[in-house]
Parts: C-alpha cells; sequence; structure tokens
C-alpha cells in the first residue's frame, strides 16, 4: 500500500502548484500541464523492462532500484531552474515508479490467486485513494505557506523511509525456482505475444484504461479549472481533492466484499454505470444551469467512486488468465501498454478548455461508456473461451 501511496503522490502532491511552477519556470498552462503527461510517458516505458527482470532476479532487487531512481528524479525536480530540466526529472520518477507498480502488482499474484487476487489488489486501489486523496491536501499547504520545491523534498524523504523500509523488512516473493524456470527470452516473448492476442486480457487493459483516465483527466484539468476559473488558492485546491480520494477509498473498501459476495464482473459494471451517469448528469447541469464548483467536484466524486470498483477488478482479472511464474511480466505488459495509452490520450486533456466544464463530462461520459463496452465484451469472450475448452 504504501508503495501505492508513493506512485500516486508523486503525480497529486505537486499539483496545487502547477500554476505557480507554470509562473517560475516561465511556462503557460499547456507546457505546464505536459509535465503530467511527461512522468506517465516514464511510467509507461519501465515496467516493460524492469517486469521481466523482477521474474529473473525477483520483486525486492527491481522494487528498490525503481525506489532509488525516483529519488534520483525527486530530488533534481527540487533545484530545477528551467522546463528542460523539469520534465527530464519527471520522466525518471515516471520510471521509477513504473517499476513500483509492476513490483506491487507481481508480489499480489505471487502471494495470492482468484478472489482472493482481486480482494489484495483492492488494498493496492485503498492505497491509491490515500495518495490521490491526502497529497494534494498536503501539497497545496506546502505551495501556500513555503515553496514548490518543498514539494519534492517530501516526495525524496518518503522515497527514502521506503528504500530503508523494504531493505530491512520486505522478503522475497518470488521463489529462485520459479525465477529461472520462468526467466529464458523465448519465455517472455511468448508470454507477451499471448497477452497482445488475448482478447479478455486486452479488453481489461482497455477498459482499466478507461477508468484510469478519470483520474489523469481530473489531474490534468482541475488545478487550473479550479485556481484559475472558480478562484480557489492552492490550499483550497488540496482540500477539495479530499472529497474525490474519500470515494475511491470507500470504493476501493467495498470491491473486497462486493467481490466475495457477487462477481468481478458485477462490481466492474457498477462501476461503469456510475461513471458514464456522472458525466450524463454533469453534462445536464452544466448545459442548464451555470456550470459551479458544486456540480464538478461531485461529478467527480461520483466517476471515481465507479473508476476504483473497476481498475484493480480488470487488473486482477487480466493477471488470472496467466500463471504466477510469468506475473512480473504479464504486470509489466498490462501497465506498460495502459499508460502509454494513458500518457498519449494526457496530451488531448491537457488542450482542453480551462473554463468548459462541458466538455469534461462529455469526456467523462465517454470513458464510462467505454469501459463498459470492454467490461461486455471481456466477460462474453471469457464465456466463449471457456465454451470452447468445455
Amino acid at each position: 500500500m504504501l508503495i501505492t501511496i508513493l506512485g500516486q503522490a508523486s503525480i497529486a502532491l505537486y499539483l496545487p502548484a502547477l500554476p505557480v511552477i507554470s509562473q517560475n519556470l516561465a511556462i503557460d498552462a499547456f507546457q505546464s500541464k505536459l509535465t503530467v503527461t511527461s512522468f506517465l510517458l516514464g511510467f509507461s516505458v519501465s515496467p516493460m523492462f524492469f517486469g521481466p527482470i523482477s521474474d529473473y532476479i525477483g520483486r525486492k532487487p527491481i522494487l528498490l532500484a525503481s525506489l532509488t531512481l525516483a529519488l534520483i528524479g525527486f530530488l533534481g525536480n527540487s533545484i530545477s531552474k528551467t522546463i528542460d530540466v523539469f520534465v527530464l526529472c519527471r520522466i525518471l520518477e515516471g520510471l521509477g515508479c513504473g517499476g513500483l507498480l509492476t513490483s506491487g502488482r507481481s508480489i499480489a499474484r505471487d502471494v495470492f490467486s482468484g478472489k482472493e487476487l482481486a480482494s489484495a489488489s483492492s488494498y493496492l486501489s485503498m492505497g491509491f485513494a490515500l495518495g490521490f486523496g491526502l497529497s494534494p491536501v498536503i501539497g497545496g499547504v506546502l505551495v501556500h505557506h513555503l515553496d514548490w520545491k518543498v514539494i519534492f523534498y517530501v516526495l525524496a524523504a518518503f522515497d527514502l523511509m521506503l528504500i530503508l523500509v523494504c531493505t530491512f523488512y520486505l522478503p522475497e516473493t518470488k521463489s529462485r525456482e520459479e525465477s529461472n524456470k520462468s526467466s529464458r527470452m523465448m519465455n517472455i516473448l511468448h508470454d507477451y505475444r499471448s497477452a497482445l492476442f488475448n482478447h479478455c486480457f486486452m479488453l481489461n487493459v482497455l477498459g482499466g484504461f478507461c477508468a484510469y483516465c478519470i483520474i489523469v483527466l481530473y489531474n490534468i484539468v482541475t488545478p487550473f479549472l479550479i485556481q484559475g476559473g472558480f478562484g480557489f488558492s492552492s490550499s483550497q485546491y488540496g482540500y477539495l481533492a479530499v472529497l474525490i480520494g474519500v470515494p475511491y477509498f470507500i470504493a476501493a473498501s467495498i470491491n473486497k466484499t462486493l467481490v466475495m459476495k457477487t462477481s468481478v464482473y458485477f462490481s466492474c459494471l457498477i462501476g461503469g454505470g456510475m461513471i458514464t451517469l456522472s458525466g450524463f448528469v454533469m453534462f445536464v447541469l452544466t448545459t442548464v444551469y451555470t456550470p459551479n464548483i458544486y456540480v464538478l467536484i461531485i461529478s467527480f466524486m461520483v466517476a471515481t467512486f465507479g473508476q476504483a470498483l473497476i481498475f484493480s477488478n480488470t487488473i486482477a482479472m487480466a493477471l488470472q488468465l496467466f500463471p504466477a511464474r510469468s506475473a512480473g511480466r504479464i504486470s509489466a505488459f498490462f501497465s506498460s501498454f495502459q499508460m502509454l495509452l494513458v500518457s498519449i490520450v494526457s496530451v488531448g486533456f491537457a488542450l482542453l478548455s480551462d473554463k468548459s466544464v462541458t466538455s469534461l463530462a462529455i469526456v467523462i461520459s465517454a470513458l464510462g461508456a467505454g469501459a463498459l463496452i470492454c467490461i461486455f465484451a471481456s466477460e462474453k469472450a471469457g464465456k466463449v473461451s471457456k465454451t470452447v475448452v468445455n
């Protein structure tokens, strides 16, 4: 959970400072938003390397290497004076955090399977929620009372603490025997090819992608919309983010029970329906009435609740299609392909108007509908596959 918190905090902690960073580095809002994209781009690349390597040498060394890479990026951002250096360090942080995500998912797959894996993935989502909800609060207070660079000192300190904890207290979950059997290059290429042409796997990737885009949309658009369009301060923006993080945490907590009592498919359907409905209601209200902060935040709260139900479950369903010995590289392929799509789409999000809530509503509805389509198709493909096998 702590690993997931750092990964999300690496994005969310500095969001309240984006307008200030834009001024200090003498860049426009679009360039400032692209610093989020640069992080996501680095995030999408590293799992493809770290995943297979973790299947060979184990999860712990990769986890420590990822933490170290992110630490270098945090320290670099704290002394950045130009946009070029800032973006480079954000890419380094993305590379490190991508390895953290892959390691966390692989460790969960090493230890759990079936519904227990979905339940364990919910704990990762809870860490995500804590990082997403609390980080902007802390970041808002820091930038309001101190300086935006202090944010990266805090991230570096948290990273260093995790390095110490993982070094002395985290056991290796990947057995040496499994590592030797699963690390051959042909096995790696075979698993990547199998994942790419596995319809259920790719539909889960796309379904999770649509859901995760809700968070990325909020992260990129709202710092300027809420602070510039609605006139809130950086600290007030941070406190508003708690309202977004709370439903995510609740959904991640409920998901464990919901999956055990019903099914992963049912939980995902609820999530997709909530995202689509929230976007539609936001569109109607902002079309009929003057856009306001209440409509924006409540709609994102509902969408975020739905997103939490989908994201962790699609990960669990995708990983469950392959044996535990391949968890590292399959998790890596899942993360890289999904985050590459997210980084590409995030450029489009950065181009959205900072004053148009209606455009946000349309995007949210489209993402919810896309997630539902992928969920339906994945369930149908799974049933067809089982019928053929039987």
